[in-house]
């Protein structure tokens, strides 16, 4: 019998597989700015990395999650989303860099090298990409997520960085996790609104040096992390009389580090609207948040981050499908050796899990016995969720497929061409199971972590799917299966009785 000690070393062997896929990190990578622009509070972000594919996209409201999770030690943190949200994705869906939700907060990284996350302790754990879209889902300023954060911790797979929230309201705060604690930088103890790759400690020191806060210096051209700080700061104060969204964008050309720099992308809070540019695709693209449906029922959207179409690129966008999130996931992992299948399907599979809490009206059977989760930071208790609802109509389309270049994105899942609004795709049936979304619910994370059980070769308590990733390459199969059996169950159950 296989020792179980071996699938945590085996983890551990993937975690640094995913460490060589991100390479070292380069010290001048991005930069994140508040500025006023027409009246209206902006905020900009130069992603600055060595690979520049990614969707962007739409997460309504009403969706169960459960953190995912690698440390032995912890306990995923529990959560409905109660915001929508649009976000930038370049790893996997549900693993942001960042993004906007419908209260007009905005939060982008930065990699900081300092970085020291806290300890394992009895706080429910989110990754560090996930942490964005925690902060999004559950919070609605930036007062709310300083409150909020300091109940969650994160458990980090790799990255170490650092995060630049800021609300409608214009007030901003710098997240930073330094010798195990997290630092709030905000208010008075943040003198300008902007986060690069230093310690904001360090950085608003570097900046009193310089002319307009407080020094004699002139204001420094240099592509360093204290340099391009104090460079966009300096502009973010002079744009009043610009326009939205070209003088975000001409703060963005400022701290530019060429080819590095990958995605250019402008906030503006209080219409809800994102304007983004790639190194790709150099032509505008603009999508309101109001543009969607907020309810879960509406369903996620997605668009390649390199469309080659500017203006108001909404009509683009389609239905997500595991497909295109499992595209992803093989293109950013592609360069490295030896991570199995099974590791990939799962990370494609997690957002399936989530279920949607929608009110709908129950049929005249006896119900499932309620399964409770632990909510949000805040303690509340969730119930298993109503049934999907009926779709809502989203973007129109012309063609569901991907712009991204490498493993073809299809989105839809039964592989048309087109698709009606709110339509997700189709599952290739087997047996005679019809599993399409518009038939099914997501497939339960309790069922995946039943599964995990289940197949567990050490025959040990496992209570999250990623503790099998390595043992079992047959575990998205088995899902499948069982979710096929359990909705085929669940059919019968509601079918009518009989009126002759």
């Amino acid at each position: 019998m296989r020792n179980p000690t071996r699938t945590v070393l085996s983890l551990g062997f993937i975690l640094t597989a995913v460490a060589a896929l991100i390479g070292p990190v380069d010290a001048t990578a991005c930069t994140g700015f508040r500025t006023g622009v027409e009246g209206r509070v902006v905020m900009g972000k130069s992603y600055d990395w060595s690979i520049g594919w990614g969707l962007v996209v739409f997460n309504p409201t009403g969706l169960k999650k459960t953190a995912l999770t690698l440390g032995a030690q912890d306990s995923p943190a529990m959560w409905t989303s109660k915001h929508a949200s649009i976000t930038f994705d370049q790893y996997a869906c549900e693993a942001p860099n960042g993004g906007l939700n419908d209260a007009g907060l905005a939060i982008e990284l930065m990699i900081l090298g300092q970085t020291e996350y806290p300890l394992p302790d009895d706080r429910p754990a989110v990754n560090e990409l996930q942490f964005i879209q925690y902060c999004l889902d559950n919070f609605g300023s930036v007062e709310d997520m300083i409150e909020g954060a300091a109940l969650i911790r994160i458990s980090a797979v790799h990255a170490k960085v650092h995060y630049l929230a800021c609300d409608v309201s214009g007030a901003c705060a710098a997240f930073e996790f330094l010798d195990g604690k997290m630092v709030v930088s905000t208010g008075d103890a943040m003198p300008a609104p902007t986060l690069t790759n230093s310690t904001y400690e360090d950085s608003a020191e570097y900046l009193s040096q310089f002319i307009g806060f407080g020094g004699n210096e002139p204001i420094p051209q240099s592509t360093s992390s204290l340099d391009r700080f104090v460079r966009a700061s300096a502009l973010s104060v002079q744009t009043a009389d610009g326009e939205i969204p070209a003088a975000a964008f001409s703060i963005l050309d400022s701290v530019s580090q060429g080819d590095f720099s990958k995605w250019n992308i402008v906030y503006d809070l209080e219409t809800r609207t994102i304007h983004f540019r790639t190194l790709a695709s150099d032509a505008v693209k603009t999508v309101a948040l109001d543009q969607f449906g907020a309810g879960c029922e509406s369903g996620r959207w997605i668009l390649d981050i390199d469309h080659p179409q500017g203006g108001d690129v909404f009509p683009a966008f389609a239905p997500y499908s595991k497909e295109a999130n499992q595209a992803l996931i093989q293109k950013s992992l592609a360069t490295i050796p030896g991570i199995p299948e099974a590791v990939k399907a799962v990370l494609a599979l997690y957002p399936d899990t989530m279920e949607c809490v929608v009110e709908t009206p129950q049929p005249d059977f006896p119900p499932e016995p309620a399964v409770e989760l632990v909510g949000d930071a805040g303690g509340e208790v969730f119930s298993n969720p109503a049934e999907t609802g009926p779709d809502v109509a989203g973007p129109d389309q012309d063609s569901v497929g991907s712009d991204i270049p490498g493993p073809e994105l299809s989105v839809g899942m039964d592989g048309q061409s087109e698709a009606e609004p709110g339509d997700v795709g189709n599952v290739p049936s087997k047996g005679g199971c019809d599993t399409s979304p518009a038939q099914s619910p997501p497939v339960p994370f309790v069922l995946v972590v039943a599964l995990v059980a289940a197949l567990s070769v050490a025959k040990r308590s496992i209570t999250r799917p990623q503790d099998l990733l390595i043992r079992s390459t047959n575990m998205v199969g088995a899902v499948n299966a069982a979710h096929c059996y359990s909705f085929t169950s669940q059919q019968r159950r509601m079918r009518p009785a009989s009126t002759s």
